[in-house]
């Protein structure tokens, strides 16, 4: 705290103990409306992280794209999907979101930025095959929505997951 407020504080009558109590106010409230600032700047470059990621994955997906069947793309984008669907719930979980408002924001803004990313390196993927005279054509509806589907299926568990723990303690008392 300022020595010159300390100095008015005593020569007012207040206590060492009074101005330590006071100090330790501060601090402690000083200590606290840092928190949540830094939690969010974490929160926040972990989706632009993920958005990135995303990206660069779209991007990763073109070879295969080109030598695989769309059962085949679809089940390895599945697995993909799911590992990074599991990553950033882990990530965002690890920060301690409480705010569901913000986590629901983000659970359906990264799935859909990953389906129109898909979409569009699908599409581009065709072009890139006939260009090449290669014999595969992927539907972009299709393999976006499964690479989305799966990017959300382990935020959708995970909170299957909590509602069923929570009625059990319901049912527990």
């Amino acid at each position: 705290m300022n020595n010159n407020l300390t100095q008015n504080m005593y020569k007012k009558g207040w206590t060492p103990k009074e101005v330590e109590e006071l100090e330790s106010s501060f601090k402690r409230y000083s200590e606290q409306s840092q928190q949540p600032l830094i939690q969010k700047i974490i929160y926040w470059a972990a989706i632009i992280l993920a958005i990135i990621g995303n990206l660069v994955t779209g991007v990763v997906f073109i070879p295969f794209l080109l030598v695989m069947k769309t059962w085949q793309a679809s089940g390895f984008l599945l697995l993909i999907g799911i590992s990074f669907g599991y990553l950033y719930l882990k990530i965002l979980s690890g920060l301690g979101k409480e705010e569901e408002k913000e986590n629901v924001i983000a659970w359906i803004f990264l799935p859909v930025l990953a389906l129109i990313t898909v979409y569009v390196i699908t599409t581009l993927t065709n072009k890139l095959a006939e260009i090449l005279q290669l014999q595969v054509t992927h539907s972009p509806i299709i393999i976006g929505t499964v690479y989305s589907l799966a990017l959300t299926l382990p935020y959708v568990i995970d909170k299957i997951v909590i509602r069923i723990k929570e009625q059990e303690k319901v049912f527990d008392k």
